[in-house]
């Protein structure tokens, strides 16, 4: 979950930007990143941009398929290399490329 696994890398002053999935619109989720003092963002439900997690999700799915874990414990390990593969520029590139202004600090 967002509190043992995103929560423990997050810094006062940073923006977490996630989806609308109605899961994610719960104390659960909030609560850790307010915490925090990082600010939660939602991407609009229906946006005519493609949201930016698109393309981030693509590009680590793509590695997970070529990596091939044949184990629980394998991809665990093949997840968790792979998010250091999406940089701030690749960040700033999805942003910008869905249509978003982003504002880098």
């Amino acid at each position: 979950t967002g509190e043992h696994v995103l929560a423990p890398i997050l810094r006062p002053g940073h923006i977490v930007i996630i989806d609308n999935l109605s899961a994610h619109h719960s104390k659960r989720v909030e609560q850790p990143i307010t915490g925090l003092v990082c600010t939660l963002r939602f991407l609009p439900g229906y946006s005519l941009a493609l949201p930016p997690i698109e393309p981030a999700f693509a590009r680590l799915k793509r590695g997970w398929r070529k990596a091939g874990a044949r184990s629980v414990e394998e991809l665990y390990e093949v997840v968790s290399a792979s998010l250091s593969s999406i940089t701030i520029a690749d960040a700033r590139s999805f942003c910008v490329n869905g249509g978003f202004r982003c504002v880098w600090h």
